[in-house]
């Protein structure tokens, strides 16, 4: 055993050191995305300080390191700071204040203390966010993130029909069959242990596959014809109303940005008028579904959201702008629960955790954490339509910020049923598509140079005007023609 691991080891040391001297950047990061998923404290743990080692975090630590020696040795493609990076550093800043300015160390019924979740929900997402933004990013690499997504999303869509007929032999990781690790057993909830994580992922990796196939002809409607089954199966049996919605969101905002005149409306009229029927007709069978709960466990578990919201209002009402502190709601909201003003029974809730990231950002970092992050977010979505719209972008470029407007309306879908904070797969997928889209939006740039050192370059003849390094050459096809 001891010369099989010497061997891993020397082997990981080879091909690391490859990475580092010639690796992408961005391929780097499509790597972290499964194992950020697969390799966390379920998959191997090791105490060492406040913060476990795990395989995820050892991994963004090499990535970051190779990212600082690429940096220096002129691998990467460093890019000008823009008004998305100023409102994450204030979003950051000010989540980092909230956290240590109130008892970070106190936990809740086995929940992660603060600040871990500041670390796993914010700042190790927004590590991913900068060295994705950063990278040198080519419409080779670019089409190869797609096609990894896709194919994980193949992944995660095996596993969670493994999950759902029980064939536990295919399954991995192994602690995925364990009932007792994670929630959501008896849905298909992935290596994730959530089935809401896990219907994020397989979302937005039906639409990476979308946005790879594009332009391929008869090779990428063959991958939709045969890749879509799986992946919206898996979607169906995640047994997740909010990702439902967000997947509906998704393809109407995928209408929206992709086609123009009658048919837009016409596929948006359809989604919508299916949805309405739908709803009517099953509207009690969709809010009593049956998943890993009873019936009456899952309506009960709807209607306490509306015990949440009261709570989270009142608290709102006491603090409104600084909030209570970073990661304190759970135990905060326990002097809030005797209030019999209101015919709800928020006693309900004592035993959990929020149920909506925007009201658990309100209560906990007040109306201007709420802001901060709403503003990160809108600024997010407006530079993906800015690079949707930009001719001057190529059509792979302008796929991808198709992307990430369609991976936002699942996101948001999620975080105003859910609080996805407490592990960071949900925050560095999107941080991730984020990062890529404004790195792709400062490249191409209708204004060329935008920063002193890159206007010393045009100037130079280092680098032409409104050109960089290794950037595709501006292309007037639509993102979505040629399919």
């Amino acid at each position: 055993m001891t010369f099989v691991l010497l061997i891993a080891l020397l082997a990981v040391l080879v091909w690391g050191t490859i990475f580092v001297c010639r690796g992408s950047m961005l391929m780097g990061c499509a790597v972290y995305l499964p194992v950020a998923v697969c390799c966390g404290p379920e998959f191997f743990k090791m105490s060492v300080g406040p913060l476990p080692v795990t395989v995820d975090r050892l991994f963004v630590m090499a990535l970051f390191g190779a990212y600082l020696i690429q940096r220096r040795w002129g691998f990467t493609d460093p890019k000008p700071m823009c008004r998305a990076d100023g409102f994450l550093f204030a979003l950051l800043l000010w989540l980092t204040i909230s956290t240590f300015t109130h008892d970070f160390t106190r936990t809740f019924k086995g929940t992660a203390p603060a600040y871990y979740r500041l670390f796993a929900g914010y700042l190790l997402p927004a590590l991913a966010y900068w060295i994705a933004r950063q990278s040198s990013l080519t419409e080779r690499g670019l089409q190869l993130f797609h096609l990894c997504l896709a194919l994980f999303g193949g992944y995660l869509a095996f596993t969670g029909l493994c999950e759902i007929t029980k064939t536990w032999p295919l399954v991995f990781p192994r602690y995925i069959a364990d009932p007792n690790v994670g929630i959501h057993f008896g849905r298909a909830r992935g290596p994730m242990l959530s089935a809401v994580s896990y219907g994020l992922f397989v979302a937005v990796c039906l639409f990476s596959l979308w946005a790879w196939s594009q332009g391929r002809g008869r090779l990428g409607r063959a991958a939709l014809l045969f890749g879509m089954p799986p992946l919206l199966a898996a979607l169906y049996f995640c047994y997740t109303r909010s990702v439902w919605i967000g997947v509906i969101a998704a393809f109407v905002l995928l209408a929206l940005v992709t086609l123009g005149g009658a048919k837009r409306g016409v596929v948006i009229g359809a989604v919508v008028a299916g949805c309405l029927l739908a709803g009517s007709g099953l509207s009690d069978s969709i809010v009593g579904l049956k998943r890993d709960l009873s019936a009456s466990q899952s309506r009960h578990s709807t209607m306490m959201r509306a015990s949440f919201a009261y709570i989270s209002y009142q608290m709102f009402l006491d603090r409104p702008l600084q909030g209570f502190g970073f990661g304190q709601f759970p135990i905060e909201k326990l002097a809030y629960l005797s209030d019999r003003n209101v015919d709800l029974n928020l006693e309900a809730t004592r035993r959990h955790v929020h149920h909506s990231t925007f009201l658990s950002l309100l209560t906990e970092v007040g109306a201007i954490g709420l802001g901060l992050f709403l503003c990160v977010n809108a600024v997010w979505a407006a530079t993906a339509f800015k690079l949707l719209r930009n001719p001057n972008a190529p059509v792979t470029a302008r796929r991808h910020a198709a992307l990430l407007i369609v991976a936002m309306g699942i996101y948001f879908s999620q975080l105003a049923f859910h609080d996805l904070t407490y592990k960071p797969q949900a925050n560095v997928l999107i941080f991730l598509l984020a990062g890529i889209t404004v790195g792709l939006s400062a490249q191409y740039s209708p204004f060329g140079a935008t920063s002193p050192a890159m206007l010393w370059q045009a100037n130079s003849g280092g680098v032409k005007s409104g050109e960089r390094r290794g950037v595709w050459q501006p292309s007037s096809e639509l993102p979505w023609e040629g399919a």
